[in-house]
């Protein structure tokens, strides 16, 4: 967290959100990565996340958004249309 700012504020990317980065990623290509110029490619998206995440970026934390009754049945909603995304969209095992 930044100092002197409360919970405002994150210092540097936060490892989940960098982890979803990464999870989406792996998620969303369907097919190895053959050719030396994407991996080059994908290798400097990794070495840029971790550079974020050790970095003095200030990130919104969102922790000072107030949570009411109302606002808790939208994120519900929101919260079952994104697992139904991911359902319909993965691939079948």
């Amino acid at each position: 967290m930044a100092p002197g700012s409360g919970s405002k504020y994150f210092v540097g990317l936060p490892c989940p959100a960098a982890a979803g980065l990464i999870a989406a990623t792996v998620h969303a290509i369907k097919t190895p990565i053959e050719d030396w110029r994407w991996s080059i490619v994908w290798m400097i998206v990794v070495m840029a996340d971790a550079g974020l995440m050790s970095s003095t970026v200030r990130y919104r934390s969102f922790k000072d958004i107030p949570m009411v009754a109302r606002q808790k049945s939208f994120l519900v909603i929101v919260m079952a249309l994104l697992i139904w995304g991911i359902a319909r969209y993965s691939e079948q095992c």
